[in-house]
This record gives C-alpha cells, sequence and structure tokens, in this order.
C-alpha cells in the first residue's frame, strides 16, 4: 500500500502535494531538487533526535576542522575571537561547516528553525543547543534566562566576584556551578526536577578532585537558596557551607595573597593561576558571611574564626560595598551571640540576667556605631542583614527569667519596632527569588512578635497580630507543598497566638540569639503532641512516644 505522504513530508509534518506527474515528485521535493521517496513503513524521527544528531554531526566536523587548521598564531587568535562571543550567536568563523550541513541536511521548514551553530568554548570542547542533567534538558533560551534572572536578581545577596558570567565558560570550569546558577534562577516545578540530580553531584563534590574555587561558590549558592524541606533535619545548606568553607581553607583561600600549594605537579595549583585575588578574596569573606548567618539561624557557635587578615578584608577597596558591609554585620552579630549566650559561666552558657541585661546595652551601642560609620546609605538587602541582627540581640531580653524594669521595657520596645520594619522590608521582596534566610527573617521577626504578644509587655496588640497574620500571608505564598517549613511556620504562628505554656519540660536558653524561636517551638510541640493524663500525681507524665523530635528543629 502506497502511503498519502512522501517521507521528507512526513518528517516535517508538512501537506504532500503530487504534480501532475507522479514520476517526478511532489511540489516540495521538486523545489528543493530531492528525490521524492513513498514508504509505507517510515517513522518519523523527532525533532529532539534530530537536533542530537545534528549536533554529533557539527562535533565531528569540527574536531575534523581543528586537526586540519596548521597549528600557527593565526589559528588561536580565532579560538580567542570565538571564546568571546555571546552563547546564543551564530558562528562567523564556520562557515565551512555550516555550508556542509545544509548540503548534508535539507533545511527545516519556518516552523522548525535550525538552532543556532555552537561556539568553541575555551576547552576546546563545542556547546550543543542545550544542556542536558538526568531527565532534565534546557535550550539556550532558558540558560540565558536563567543565567541573566540569577545575576540580576539573585546575585546581589551573596555578591562574590566570578571569573566569568557566560554560561558556556562556567561550564567548562564547573559542571556542578553551572547547574547551581539554573537551579537557583528556575521556577519551582523546574528545581523540583533537577534537585534529584544536582544533589547527587553537590554529594560527588565531596571525593571530586582537582577542587576549585567554582566549587566553593556553587556550594555556598546552595547554602542560601536550599532544596524544599519538610524539616530542618532534612535541611543539608549548613553541611554545604561547612563543606564550602574547608575547601576554601584547603585552596588557600584565607591567605590569597600567599602560595598554598607546591610549584610541581599540582594540577590545583595550575588552576589557582588563573584565580585573581580578588576573586579569592570574595569568596572567602562568602563563606565568612554564610557560616555566620547560618550559625546564627541555628543558634549555634560559628566555625570559622575571626582573624587580622579577615578584618583586614573588611577594608579593601576593591572589595564590594556590600559584601563589606554583610561581613561587618554578622562579625558585630556573631561577638554579640558568644559573649551573652555562649560563653557565659552558667550551664547554658547564657549571662545572667542582669549582666545580661548590661551586655545588650554594651552591644546595642557598637550596633548603633556600626550604623553610623560603615552602613550610611545601605540597600535593602543590607538593610534586613542589619535588623535582623540587631533583633537577635533585643530578643535576649525577652527570655522569661528577665526581671521587668524600664531598660527592658525599652528593650523589648526597640525589638517591636525593629520586627515591624523587617517585615516591611521583607515583604517587599519577591519571596519565591529571594534566598531563604530572608524568608526565616521574616518568620524571627512574627515569632518576636509573638513572645511580646504572650508576654503582655505591648499595648499595641492588634497592630502586632496584623504584622504576624502579613507574615502567615506572605509564607503561605511561598508553600510548595502542605508539609514543607514554610507552611508549618504559618500554623505555628496561628497557634502560638492563643495556647498556653504547659512548662512540661525545662525553657531553651542554649541557642544563643535563636532561643526566643526555639522555646516558642517546645511551647507548640508540648501543646501539639504530650499527651499529660490526671492521676492524680503532682507531676504530669509526658507521653514521649508521639512527639516530633524533628519538629524542634523545623526552623532552626
Amino acid at each position: 500500500m502506497r502511503a498519502k505522504a512522501c517521507t521528507k513530508c512526513r518528517q516535517w509534518k508538512a501537506r504532500c502535494e503530487y504534480g501532475e506527474d507522479d514520476s517526478a515528485g511532489c511540489s516540495r521535493c521538486r523545489a528543493l531538487k530531492l528525490p521524492c521517496v513513498f514508504d509505507a513503513s517510515f517513522k518519523r524521527t523527532s525533532r529532539a533526535k534530530s537536533l542530537q544528531m545534528m549536533s554529533s554531526r557539527i562535533e565531528e566536523l569540527q574536531e575534523a576542522l581543528r586537526e586540519k587548521s596548521p597549528s600557527n598564531g593565526s589559528s588561536s587568535q580565532t579560538r580567542e575571537h570565538n571564546e568571546t562571543l555571546p552563547l546564543n550567536d551564530w558562528s562567523p568563523q564556520l562557515p565551512s561547516i555550516v555550508n556542509t550541513i545544509a548540503v548534508a541536511e535539507p533545511p527545516m521548514p519556518d516552523l522548525q528553525p535550525i538552532p543556532p551553530a555552537p561556539s568553541i568554548s575555551s576547552a576546546g570542547t563545542t556547546s550543543t543547543g542545550y544542556r542536558t542533567l538526568g531527565n532534565v534538558s534546557l535550550t539556550y533560551g532558558q540558560i540565558n534566562e536563567h543565567f541573566k534572572t540569577y545575576f540580576a536578581r539573585c546575585h546581589q545577596y551573596l555578591p562574590f566576584k566570578m571569573t566569568t558570567h557566560s554560561p558556556d565558560p562556567i561550564y567548562t570550569k564547573s559542571p556542578l556551578l553551572f547547574w547551581v546558577i539554573c537551579t537557583t534562577a528556575a521556577s519551582w516545578r523546574l528545581r523540583c526536577e533537577l534537585a534529584p540530580a544536582v544533589k547527587a553531584m553537590l554529594a560527588d563534590s565531596i571525593y571530586s578532585f582537582p577542587r576549585s574555587v567554582e566549587q566553593v561558590q556553587a556550594l555556598l549558592i546552595m547554602s542560601m537558596w536550599p532544596f524544599p524541606v519538610s524539616s530542618v533535619m532534612e535541611d543539608v545548606s549548613h553541611y554545604y557551607c561547612c563543606l564550602a568553607t574547608q575547601m576554601a581553607l584547603h585552596l588557600g583561600l584565607h591567605r590569597p595573597t600567599q602560595t598554598h600549594l607546591h610549584e610541581h605537579g599540582m594540577e590545583e595549583r595550575e588552576n589557582a593561576r588563573a584565580v585573581g585575588e580578588e576573586v579569592k578574596t570574595t569568596t572567602w569573606l562568602s563563606c565568612f558571611i554564610v557560616n555566620q548567618k547560618l550559625s546564627a539561624i541555628r543558634g549555634l557557635p560559628p566555625s570559622i574564626l575571626i582573624d587580622v587578615h579577615l578584618l583586614n578584608a573588611f577594608e579593601k577597596r576593591s572589595i564590594n560595598v556590600r559584601l563589606s558591609q554583610l561581613c561587618r554585620i554578622f562579625h558585630v552579630l556573631m561577638q554579640a551571640n558568644l559573649a551573652i549566650s555562649a560563653n557565659g559561666s552558667t550551664p547554658s552558657g547564657m549571662l545572667e540576667p542582669e549582666q545580661r541585661l548590661n551586655t545588650i546595652k554594651s552591644w546595642a551601642e557598637h550596633f548603633l556605631i556600626l550604623e553610623q560609620q560603615h552602613l550610611q546609605g545601605m540597600d535593602n538587602v543590607v538593610k534586613i542583614a542589619f535588623l535582623s541582627s540587631r533583633l537577635q540581640l533585643w530578643s535576649f531580653a525577652l527570655l522569661d527569667d528577665m526581671p521587668v524594669s524600664s531598660s527592658l521595657i525599652a528593650f523589648i520596645d526597640n525589638a517591636r519596632r525593629d520586627a515591624s520594619v523587617l517585615i516591611e522590608s521583607c515583604y517587599s521582596q519577591n519571596l519565591s527569588i529571594v534566598p531563604a534566610c530572608i524568608r526565616h527573617a521574616m518568620c524571627y521577626s512574627a515569632f518576636i512578635l509573638v513572645k511580646i504578644l504572650r508576654s503582655g509587655y505591648s499595648s499595641e496588640s492588634e497592630v502586632l497580630q496584623d504584622d504576624v497574620e502579613r507574615v502567615r500571608q506572605a509564607l503561605s505564598t511561598t508553600s510548595g507543598t502542605p508539609d514543607d517549613t514554610h507552611h508549618k511556620a504559618c500554623e505555628t504562628l496561628r497557634r502560638l497566638l492563643y495556647i498556653e505554656d504547659k512548662k512540661l519540660s525545662p525553657p531553651i536558653h542554649t541557642r544563643m540569639g535563636a532561643s526566643v524561636v526555639y522555646d516558642l517551638l517546645r511551647i507548640y510541640a508540648e501543646d501539639k503532641y504530650c499527651n499529660v493524663p490526671n492521676h492524680g500525681a503532682e507531676n504530669p507524665v509526658i507521653d514521649l512516644e508521639g512527639l516530633d523530635w524533628n519538629f524542634l528543629d523545623m526552623l532552626g
């Protein structure tokens, strides 16, 4: 049985029109001067497979072209010029290849245009029209958009210097960094599709060799934009940060002007030669910022110690102003946290109430000096970091063991004001693209307001409740599933406004500036999970079988 359309028209999904003389073929084949073949068993090749075959053919032809080209100055200049081409440019240096392809494969109709010819990367490999990771493939257009989005809207939160911002060179240097950037700027659906493969690449980075600055930067980005989780016990962002810190120390980023590896036979040393001092310094400062930030969120001591070289880097004029300001903020924050709630003589590490009150006053002055001397004209990114850091200082006055005094009331009023301003600053952000620490800052502010409402020290309870509700509404828009931490936070904030502290377990004072949050989570967990049967006993019995222990770390 003869087919209704020739093989070429079936491949292109085009209407096949016969001429008066069937032997001359259809009108399209006659125009292209191609044989018109009718085959009932012909199966159409998908567009993706056609592009793969074409890309493979291009690679073969380019490899043959390079082998035949003489190794002289002109050829190297041609390669250098090709490296500067944008990702979506046609390659004018390869006319013979394009002509060869045109002869080997007839041009596609307008509905299926041929993608741009690939450019040659610095490593001598060709970049095809898309990149594939696992079951996900991205086109040139998608890759360009993801990179534009990342550097326009994400990179400002962690502005370390990079050797390049172009997708192809980044992919050549570090596929991990390439895919992390694409994942960070991708939509929620695409992030979920990329998550398994990217997580596997991140795990493999532990064993990869040689290590590079790009790997450190990729781990830092993933620490700031982690994948959604249902519990902080599942969140590995802090571990990514610690791994990035150890890699940075191994590469000598903490001493960017000094030799850290010997000259002979070291591939990592060769890679380090191509990295400038500014890239090394800003990457190490970013390690410091993320380490201090995540440590403060979890209420844990930091793993990066302050030394004179780190402090001197804050003063360098070549360093991005925003990066320097963030370093100064988190330096003051962590010093205050350690002085008040980690180095105390009590078992929890917390200073006694009277001494704590005086120390809060002292560090409040440090924050004021910092704001006046170094944070003039701060943008919204720096403002959110400053307010959330100072709010942690005020939180030490909200613990239940503090005696009532005029100074205490003043600190609580400062906490209320900073929390409201911080919520307003975060509320103006696009919460779907900001790093997780911005959403945590909103949530932390709401917990502080809930603590003030429960203490009864505020006369504007309606206003504070409205602010808490704004946080709940904002966080609910970023909740992908009912089981993730943001959805749980919304429910927790709602119930904490009216449940009673049963005091079934001691208050939590060991989490530094996060102690207020963890203690409120204790109250919530006791109310929701603990059975208190009344058997006439003086001390109630707590049923620990049904307690979700992961929940206490939900927002840490």
